[in-house]
């Protein structure tokens, strides 16, 4: 585009480079990025800590490192039309973060402060800008983090005594500045671009981005709008409109003089090349001199500039480009060498992108064409190059060179045309490149190896570290010369074919012959004295060009069984896929544990299969594609399955319902635990036998993702009254509506979570069976989570629920709101925010123990129900059979002192029998007091007669203390005694023994 032209060909006189730090691909200050890039012609670079791997994703299922590469894509393509650069950190974005101490002991202080030194140096700015403070007032941990290693950054890139083994010369910028914006977050509410008078008065520099760009007609904001509303994953989108839009930024630092009022981030600064450091170069290398003389020629070139015809202005640049040389040439010889480093890098920057810029201006365009998208180790590929000369200028090649990596060879074709002409305007050059044998598939440079917990592993050296993408395998590079002057251009090696709606451009990727990609990546069973056996999926896919012949089989531990040995599959032509199974037999008696399956094959030689999982985007939301994506990586990772053996006993005579909330896998982890666990609709919730179930699990954040779960919430409560366990996972705010609880609770704001997956977890009650039955919780069932403890704790709540756990992140307070468990008239409820959908897929024995123990609390409360009517006279005589079932019809409540049960003369529906507290049996007086009969204690039934006979009441019932009190209804009573015509001849002789005994009570 002309303005882009016109803006390269500025920037070439200018030294006013800026580097924009922040923590996430989409914390950039958009406005400011077109405002210095555009108005000021300066080379602006937003460098983020992380590629936003642990963000949401509204454009497509991909998470983590996929979803990093996606947002990765998003942020050139911002940049693309915010005129900026993009450079990225090794850190990977681990999920929310509650403070910046939190974060940078998690990715270490001095590993961050050396990556942004590594920016600096590499950018070599004259202002950094940090979108952050590194105070509170940021919100997110990793956004404090970025903020307060800012300052120690922007003073150690400086030194040459810290970080030499970055192996860039040390670079002092001039001005630190720091943004006034809060965090913010997509949905949320926000008054942007407004004048602020706290700010004004605290002498903040202010910056309109409202003002308009003269070559789009289009304010620097309106573009950053556009820009920035390609964070799609994000669901970022802002319309863009005319008008003043204001940013506020606080100056931390200057080396430089400047006003109390400021301008710009400029003021004060010399921003043309004569601005660049040349202290302590000796004067005869007339350094200052001759960058003057560099910034006059792009002076002339400006001047001469047309957008129809820029040709003039590339005749300006040529000795820009002599000047340039010789001035490099001579500071490689320069002292001090790192005086002459430092400036080196700088104009050897200018210089690379002068020759773009020249190249445009004479329109010479330099393509490289691969006849394939995708190679195989092996193969031998054809690489066409072709320089184009679209204007009048003679320019001839002398020198087409290709690029490849180590141990590829490249040959000169000998087809006739090699070096023809193809019509007036181009020449073509064509290349053999066979590729090793042993080539590793392509994959993103900071997937190449195993990341860490925290971050990548990159290299110290090299240019790809900090790169967006990484260097392409293979590029051209030709050598034209125009007037005598050599020009040099090149181009990355790319497959170019349409998609429907337009075309695209991709890089060359080496992918393997054939790829195996198991269903899935771990298997969980539970340990068994019997033999188990996981039958093993896989898709075998062949990607090389002749086919083949390939032979795969399993690498099982000592002792396993795998049936059959090996399976055989022909593929005729490319794209070709087999699904293979296998079933593997683990012996009985297998040791809790992790093994590992790892997937080989023979194809010609034994090697450890590849499993290749491709990224994509489309030009619009929703799955690419390989037929219509724009963009597309590949992860690569050996093939090979993993299976954890977990110590876990679950009770397989209770009958589950599961409602699934946001997208997870609990269910499906748990599948080979022969568990009757049936995954619940809407019409289920609407219309279902819900009584079914003895015990009903709610999935994260259900109540806001599934509309019917809000909707008939009043049945799931409903359910658990009538007798069922409602388990309810982790909501969100709105879910403490009290028509969603059993009884009242609230979040806190912001809610109470645990970030650290190996914060200390406290019991609070030891001896709940919560915590027993069927297994023994203990601390190292806590030991080995990923990501987190869990999210959205309950902040206060009612005393009829009882926390089982505390746990908190440190230097805060216990957060005990995680799991709650209470009574809810014959049935029970329990919440937990422990993140069980994350840990239970990633096979955390533990957490697969609590989650059995959850399920099982069906059973426990009938028993333990059970056990309470055993201690009870009446029900002394029943078997232990007898006893389950009668457990079911009973209802548990509390009540506070001086809640009334019962009043005297009124026909009694319920039967009580008291479990804690006292209970005062009163009589009415005429005109006075009602007198006092008799105080109840643990144990003692209440009511019973007027139950049985549908009488009156003939005393009144009064808590004398806080007490609990289990409940049988009259028509659950009667329903149950006609079940068990035994007991009700048993329950008349007791009845009558009592009555003898003693004047009845009520």
């Amino acid at each position: 585009m002309v303005h882009r032209l016109i803006d390269n060909i500025r920037g070439l006189g200018t030294g006013s480079a800026v580097l924009h730090i922040g923590a996430h691909p989409d914390d950039e200050e958009g406005g400011m990025i077109a405002l210095l890039s555009q108005k000021h012609a300066a080379r602006v670079v937003y460098w983020s800590a992380t590629r936003g791997e642990g963000g949401g994703n509204r454009r497509g299922p991909e998470r983590a490192e996929a979803l990093g590469l996606i947002r990765t894509w998003e942020s050139l393509e911002a940049r693309a039309v915010d005129g900026g650069e993009v450079g990225y950190g090794p850190f990977y974005d681990f999920g929310f973060s509650k403070s910046g101490a939190d974060s940078l002991r998690r990715w270490g202080t001095d590993t961050m402060v050396r990556e942004i030194v590594r920016a600096i140096r590499s950018v070599q700015p004259q202002v950094v800008v940090s979108r952050w403070s590194g105070t509170e007032r940021d919100g997110h941990g990793h956004h404090q983090a970025v903020g307060m290693a800012a300052r120690e950054a922007y003073e150690a890139a400086g030194d040459a005594d810290r970080f030499p083994e970055l192996g860039l010369p040390a670079w002092r910028a001039s001005k630190l500045y720091r943004s006034m914006a809060r965090d913010w977050q997509p949905g949320e509410e926000g008054a942007f671009g407004i004048a602020v008078e706290e700010y004004e008065s605290a002498g903040c520099l202010r910056l309109d981005t409202g003002e308009v760009d003269p070559l789009t007609g289009l304010s620097y904001q309106e573009q950053a709008h556009r820009a920035v509303s390609h964070h799609r994953s994000q669901g970022i989108a802002f319309l863009p409109e005319p008008g003043p839009y204001l940013f506020y930024y606080r100056l931390e630092d200057s080396r430089v003089p400047v006003p109390s009022h400021e301008q710009d981030f400029f003021t004060g600064l010399d921003t043309g090349l004569t601005g660049l450091p040349v202290e302590g170069l000796p004067p005869s290398l007339r350094a200052r001199e001759r960058l003057a003389a560099l910034a006059a020629a792009v002076d002339g070139a400006v001047a001469a500039f047309h957008p129809l015809d820029p040709a003039p202005t590339a005749h300006h640049l040529l000795p820009y480009l002599d000047g340039a040389d010789e001035l490099l040439a001579d500071l490689a010889r320069a002292e001090p060498a790192p005086v002459a480093a430092a400036l080196s890098r700088f104009l050897g920057g200018l210089s690379a992108r002068c020759h773009a810029v020249v190249a445009a201006c004479l329109r010479l365009r330099v393509e490289c064409r691969t006849g394939a998208r995708y190679a195989s180790p092996g193969e031998t590929l054809r690489v066409d190059v072709r320089l184009w000369n679209g204007g009048k200028e003679p320019a001839g090649p002398t020198e087409v060179e290709l690029a490849v990596p180590e141990g590829w060879s490249v040959r000169r074709s000998v087809r006739p045309d090699t070096t023809t002409t193809i019509g007036p305007a181009a020449v073509a050059f064509g290349f053999e490149v066979t590729i090793p044998e042993r080539e590793p598939a392509t994959t993103p440079y900071w997937l190449r190896v195993p990341r860490g917990p925290f971050a990548y592993a990159w290299p110290d050296h090299g240019p790809e570290a900090g790169q967006a993408l990484g260097e392409p395998l293979v590029s051209a590079h030709v050598k034209v010369n125009v007037r005598s002057r050599p020009l040099a251009l090149s181009a990355d090696a790319v497959h170019r074919d349409t998609v429907p709606g337009g075309d695209r451009e991709l890089r060359l990727t080496v992918l393997p012959q054939i790829t195996v990609a198991p269903r899935e990546q771990l298997a969980v069973i539970g340990r068994s004295e019997a033999e188990q056996v996981i039958v093993l999926d896989a898709d075998v896919r062949c990607l090389g060009a002749a086919g083949g012949l390939v032979t795969l089989s399993v690498a099982v531990p000592a002792g396993w069984i795998l049936e059959p040995a090996s399976v055989a599959a022909a593929f005729s032509r490319t794209g070709e896929s087999r699904s293979v199974r296998f079933e593997l037999r683990v012996p009985g008696g297998t040791d809790a544990g992790d093994y590992e399956l790892r997937y080989r094959m023979w194809n010609g030689q034994s090697q450890d299969a590849i499993e290749v999982s491709p990224v994509r985007i489309g030009p619009t939301l929703g799955a690419a594609k390989a037929a219509d994506c724009v963009q597309e990586a590949h992860l690569v990772r050996p093939a090979v399955v993993g299976v954890r053996v977990v110590d876990a006993v679950f009770i397989r005579t209770l009958r589950y319902g599961y409602i699934s909330g946001i997208d997870e896998s609990i269910v499906a982890t748990l599948g080979r635990f022969d568990i009757d666990i049936t995954q619940l609709k809407d019409s289920d919730l609407q219309f279902g036998d819900l009584a079914a179930y003895s015990a009903i699990v709610v999935g994260p954040n259900a109540y806001n993702t599934r509309p019917a779960v809000g909707a008939y919430a009043d049945r799931l409560l409903r359910y658990a009254r009538d007798g069922g366990t409602l388990i309810v996972q982790h909501q969100t705010y709105g879910y403490d509506d009290p028509a969603l609880l059993p009884w009242p609770a609230r979040f806190h704001q912001p809610h109470d979570r645990v970030t650290d997956a190996n914060a200390p977890v406290t019991v609070l009650q030891p001896e709940h069976p919560l915590l027993h039955v069927p297994n023994c919780i203990s601390a190292s069932d806590f030991d080995g989570w990923v990501h987190d403890r869990g999210l959205y704790f309950l902040g206060e709540w009612d005393r009829r629920y009882a926390p089982l756990l505390a746990s908190h992140d440190a230097d805060e307070p216990p957060s005990a709101g995680g799991l709650l468990s209470t009574s809810v008239g014959r049935g029970g409820y329990v919440y937990v925010a422990y993140s069980l959908f994350r840990q239970i897929p990633a096979g955390v024995p533990g957490a697969i123990r609590l989650f059995a123990n959850l399920l099982g609390l069906a059973d426990v409360r009938v028993r333990e129900r059970a056990a309470q009517l055993a201690e009870v006279e009446l029900f002394s005589t029943l078997t232990e059979e007898e006893l389950y079932e009668a457990a079911k019809i009973v209802a548990e409540r509390w009540v506070d002192a001086g809640t009334v049960l019962a009043h005297e003369g009124e026909r009694g529906q319920e039967m009580f029998i008291l479990l804690t507290g006292s209970i005062d049996v009163l009589k009415g007086q005429p005109g006075g007091e009602p007198r006092l009969l008799h105080v109840a204690e643990p144990g003692e039934i209440l009511g019973e007669f007027t139950l049985l006979a549908d009488i009156p009441r003939s005393a009144s019932l009064r808590a004398a203390t806080d007490s609990a009190v289990l409940v049988v209804r009259s028509d659950a009573f009667t329903g149950w005694l006609e079940s068990q015509p035994g007991f009700s001849r048993r329950i008349l002789a007791q009845l009558a023994r009592k009555v003898v005994a003693k004047d009845a009570v009520p």
